[in-house]
């Protein structure tokens, strides 16, 4: 009887680890590095705030990088992990998604 009590509470806790992995998987999660001054950040600001009302799941990280060295910092450690060419450092906005890194931003991106 034991070990029936124990197996089905092994299994209860299995079924809802796996039901809050799955729930994790379906956020997606974006990092938008920005200046406040710059033209093509606040047109991608807007279109990220189109696209969190259209898909609620997504959390989309906002940085300013030009009043916070350690968004700065934040942001190279980005460059690193995704392999953005030298060329393309330093410029805004700059927007990491799980898969992919965009540097810039215009209507067919």
């Amino acid at each position: 009887m034991g070990k029936i009590i124990f197996a089905i509470f092994v299994l209860g806790l299995a079924f809802f680890w796996f039901d809050n992995f799955v729930l994790a998987q379906n956020t997606v999660e974006i990092d938008y590095f920005y200046s406040p001054t710059c033209p093509h950040c606040a047109e991608e600001k807007i279109f990220l705030g189109d696209l969190k009302e259209k898909y609620p799941e997504v959390k989309i990280n906002q940085y300013d990088v030009v009043n916070s060295r350690e968004n700065q910092q934040l942001l190279k450690s980005f460059y690193e992990e995704y392999k953005v060419p030298r060329s393309l450092q330093g410029l805004v906005p700059a927007t990491f998604t799980p898969i992919k890194y965009f540097v810039g931003f215009n209507e067919q991106i």
